[in-house]
């Protein structure tokens, strides 16, 4: 309850648009919300990202030719099913919670252009397919852990040679901070929170 009432008082000045878009997409279908508090010294709590964000979102992936999307960290495929139904674009999730993992697995399992893994993505290959967007909704919980990930993988796409966009979804100014070298595309604030879109500077 702590953590919704948090949610409220950060997105206060957006709260009416928020739960507007809440009720209109869940009413035509799109998957609800589910919080859930993980207690993991790893990965931070599952908090969804507002319809009202992935809405401008999927607006800004249209207007930028973006074919594919990665999202780190999944959970239940709100984000996902958002994009699949609104885009025809390649999606994949990762996943290291099995619960979660078998839910996705079993809910897009007729959906060709959905792949779900149940890994670590950190642990994988950055460069193994053609990626041209990962999805970050706030993943690691650890400051220190946050940079030291995505500097690898920051690393990795600069050197592979291909712009990769990156949307970033209710972090910290400090988490921010690492994503500064890329080229900023654009952004939206709803109180303490919001999401980035940066891109790699790859020509």
């Amino acid at each position: 309850m702590s953590r919704i009432v948090d949610l409220i008082i950060s997105y206060r000045y957006s709260l009416i648009k928020i739960l507007l878009f809440e009720i209109f997409y869940i009413i035509l279908g799109y998957k609800g919300n589910k919080f859930i508090n993980r207690n993991s010294e790893l990965a931070t709590d599952t908090i969804p990202c507002p319809y009202f964000f992935l809405h401008k979102i999927a607006n800004e992936i249209k207007r930028l030719n973006i074919k594919s999307i990665t999202d780190i960290g999944c959970g239940n495929g709100r984000v996902i099913n958002f994009f699949n139904k609104k885009l025809h674009i390649q999606l994949n999730g990762y996943e290291i919670f099995s619960d979660s993992y078998n839910f996705c697995s079993k809910y897009f399992k007729s959906y060709k252009n959905v792949k779900i893994y149940n890994t670590n993505f950190f642990h994988g290959d950055y460069l193994k397919g053609e990626v041209d967007c990962y999805f970050i909704n706030d993943p690691v919980k650890d400051t220190i852990v946050h940079r030291e990930s995505f500097k690898k993988l920051l690393k990795a796409v600069k050197s592979g040679g291909k712009v990769v966009h990156f949307i970033l979804i209710n972090m910290s100014p400090k988490k921010l901070e690492i994503f500064k070298e890329l080229n900023f595309v654009s952004s939206y604030r709803a109180g303490k929170k919001g999401f980035f879109i940066y891109k790699s500077n790859n020509k």
